[in-house]
C-alpha cells in the first residue's frame, strides 16, 4: 500500500525544471519520506496559505521558503 502512495505522490509532485522540496507525504499519520512533495520555482510567485496549529513553525516557513528559492535560482 505505501509503495502505491509513494508512486502517486512522486508522480503528482515532480515538476519539470527547478523546484524545492516542501516536505513529504503523510499516510495513516506516518510521514513517508520517500513520497516527496515538490513545488516548481516558477510557481512561487503565486499566493500561498500557511496554516497550522500553534507551535508548528508558521512564522519561520515564509523566510525559509524564500531562502531556499533564492539558493536554487
Amino acid at each position: 500500500m505505501s509503495q502505491i502512495f509513494i508512486d502517486r505522490i512522486n508522480a503528482s509532485y515532480s515538476p519539470r525544471g527547478s523546484f524545492i522540496q516542501l516536505g513529504s507525504g503523510v499516510l495513516n499519520r506516518e510521514v513517508i519520506t520517500e513520497a516527496k512533495v515538490n513545488l516548481a520555482l516558477k510557481m512561487m510567485n503565486r499566493h500561498g496559505l500557511i496554516a497550522g496549529a500553534t507551535g508548528t513553525g508558521k512564522p519561520d516557513t515564509c523566510p525559509r521558503r524564500c531562502q531556499v528559492a533564492g539558493e536554487n535560482c
